[in-house]
C-alpha cells in the first residue's frame, strides 16, 4: 500500500492527538513505536489488519534482485520530495522477514542513527539486512555520505554477525537505481573516489 494511502488510513482511524508531531501518520504502524495506552488497541488492530491482508506490500519470499527492490520501493518512497531510509530484514535463506521505513529527512539528505537502522534487524532476529533509500533529485548516484553510511552499517553488521546484503538507492523511475552490491561497493576497502569512475550505465545494471 502506498505511503499516502497508509497515512490516510491512520488519520481515518486515530485522532490527531494520537500521532506525535514529529512522525508521519503511517509511522505509528511501525512495531518499534509504542502507542499511548488509550490508543494501543486501535494501533494494534491496524497492524494486524495490514499483516493479514493477502499480498499486501510483499517484496517476495526470497531476496529479490536490485531491480525488484527498486520497483517495490520506487512506488513507496521514490515519489517522495524528501529522502527516506528503509531497512529490510532477511533470514538465513535470504527470505524477507520484514521491511520498514526508519527515517525521513530533507530534499538532499536523511540523517539516521546507526542504532535506528540496526535495532529492527535485531528485534526481528534477522540474519541479513538490506538498506534502501531514495534520491528525490532523480539521480541515484550515491553521495559520499551514502557510502560512509554503508560502511558504518556494514561494520556494525559484521560485529553482530549480520550480513549486509545490499544498499539500494531508488528514484521515482524504477529503472534509475544504484545497487552497492551490483557495483561492488560492499568491500571493506571501498572509498568514495571509486564512484566517480563508474560508467553511467552501472546505475541501471
Amino acid at each position: 500500500m502506498p505511503q499516502a494511502h497508509l497515512d490516510d488510513l491512520v488519520r481515518a482511524v486515530l485522532p490527531r492527538r494520537a500521532i506525535p508531531a514529529h512522525l508521519e501518520p503511517a509511522d505509528v504502524l511501525d512495531a518499534d513505536f509504542e502507542p499511548a495506552a488509550r490508543h494501543a488497541p486501535a494501533v494494534l488492530a491496524l497492524r494486524e489488519l495490514l499483516t493479514r491482508a493477502p499480498g499486501l506490500d510483499e517484496l517476495g519470499p526470497r531476496l529479490a534482485t536490485s531491480r525488484d527492490v527498486s520497483r517495490f520501493f520506487s512506488a513507496r518512497i521514490g515519489q517522495d520530495r524528501v529522502e527516506s531510509i528503509a531497512v529490510v530484514g532477511l533470514n538465513a535463506r535470504l527470505q524477507v522477514t520484514f521491511h520498514r521505513i526508519v527515517s525521513r529527512g530533507g530534499v538532499a539528505s536523511c540523517p539516521v542513527r546507526l542504532a535506528d537502522l540496526i535495532r529492527p534487524v535485531i528485534m526481528n532476529a534477522a540474519q541479513g539486512a538490506l538498506i534502501v533509500h531514495n534520491h528525490p533529485s532523480g539521480d541515484p548516484t550515491p553521495s559520499v555520505e551514502d557510502i560512509e553510511l554503508t560502511r558504518r552499517v556494514r561494520e556494525a553488521c559484521e560485529l553482530l554477525d549480520i550480513r549486509l546484503v545490499d544498499h539500494v538507492v531508488v528514484t521515482r523511475d524504477p529503472e534509475a537505481r544504484f545497487s552497492f552490491l551490483d557495483a561492488g561497493l560492499l568491500a571493506p576497502e571501498v572509498d568514495a573516489t571509486r564512484v566517480a569512475a563508474f560508467p553511467r550505465n552501472v546505475l541501471a545494471t
